[in-house]
């Protein structure tokens, strides 16, 4: 999610799909690259308003997309909780090799030199 397509279309959060549509329509005229045949920055701005209108203007998208900013907005680091994370799965390494380490120390010990 490199943008904000609500920004990027200039309308609210909880903008109507009427309003989303409209919003993309006058982005479109700002930006087309017929009206602006020699402006590269308007084509890559067109690039990137049919991506915003691709994803807001399909309901199923725009839940996904939502939910996605939803949980960066709420995420918050914790480093108590990253930290025991860290711990248990450093643990579970261990124990879970540690038979196995085991196991070779001792069938190497247990060879027997010619």
């Amino acid at each position: 999610m490199k943008d904000n397509y609500y920004k990027i279309l200039g309308v609210p959060r909880n903008a109507k799909p009427t309003t989303i549509k409209q919003a993309y329509k006058r982005a479109v005229l700002r930006n087309h690259p017929d009206l602006h045949p020699n402006d590269e920055k308007k084509q890559e701005n067109m690039k990137i308003i049919n991506e915003a209108y691709s994803v807001l203007g399909n309901p199923k998208r725009r839940a996904e997309y939502d939910g996605g900013i939803q949980s960066f907005e709420n995420f918050t680091f914790n480093p108590y909780k990253n930290l025991a994370y860290m711990l248990l799965a450093w643990a579970e390494f261990w124990f879970k090799y540690t038979v196995e380490i085991n196991k070779l120390y001792l069938s190497i010990i247990s060879l027997k030199r010619p």
